[in-house]
C-alpha cells in the first residue's frame, strides 16, 4: 500500500500535468508555481476526500493554507489519524 504522501502526490500531478509535461513535485513546491489554480485545487481536494474517505477541513480549503504537498499531507494525516 502506498503512503499518504505518495497518494496525494499522484493526485496533484494528475490535476496539473498533461501527457506532454513531467512535473517534479517536491514536498515544499508551491502548487501555484506549477500550474495549480483554484478550480483544479477544489477538484483535487474532492478527489483526495473520495480516495481517502476523509472530510477535508473547511478552514484549510485555501491554496494559502494548503499550497504544498507537505501541507496537504499533514492535513490529510491529521484527518486520517485524528491528530
Amino acid at each position: 500500500m502506498m503512503d499518504v504522501e505518495t497518494i496525494i502526490k499522484n493526485i496533484i500531478v494528475k490535476q496539473i500535468s498533461n501527457d506532454e509535461t513531467q512535473i517534479e513535485l517536491l514536498p515544499e513546491t508551491n502548487l501555484q508555481s506549477i500550474g495549480m489554480d483554484s478550480i483544479r485545487f477544489i477538484k483535487m481536494i474532492v478527489y483526495i476526500e473520495k480516495e481517502l474517505n476523509i472530510e477535508y477541513p473547511d478552514d484549510k480549503l485555501l491554496i494559502a493554507e494548503s499550497g504544498t504537498l507537505r501541507q496537504i499531507t499533514t492535513i490529510v494525516e491529521n484527518c486520517l489519524y485524528n491528530l
